[in-house]
């Protein structure tokens, strides 16, 4: 006599009322948080932004130059020009919005 495997269907999983009738929250991703805290009026610094998102600093600089280029609408955070400046020896990122 045989085994025979069977396999379950996710779909076909059983339920409870407060999973089904709760909506989906959208999903964050950390590149919108980086983006998030550099419309901030104040703007952010590396270490700031190291700490939202838990990534090291080479990769929090290169998310910041992946936002200041154009390439063409292939990606989910669409093109911000950047402005740094120099605050008490910590180099301050923002976005600039542009003139209307």
């Amino acid at each position: 006599m045989t085994k025979t495997a069977t396999t379950r269907n996710p779909a076909t999983k059983r339920r409870s009322p407060e999973t089904e009738s709760a909506p989906e929250a959208p999903r964050v991703t950390k590149q919108q948080i980086v983006v998030e805290l550099l419309k901030r009026p104040e703007g952010a610094s590396i270490q700031e932004l190291m700490d939202a998102t838990g990534w090291l600093s080479h990769t929090v600089r290169a998310v910041i130059s992946g936002i200041n280029k154009d390439r063409s609408g292939k990606r989910e955070i669409p093109r911000h020009p950047i402005e740094s400046v120099r605050k008490d020896g910590t180099t301050v990122y923002r976005i600039v919005e542009p003139a209307a």
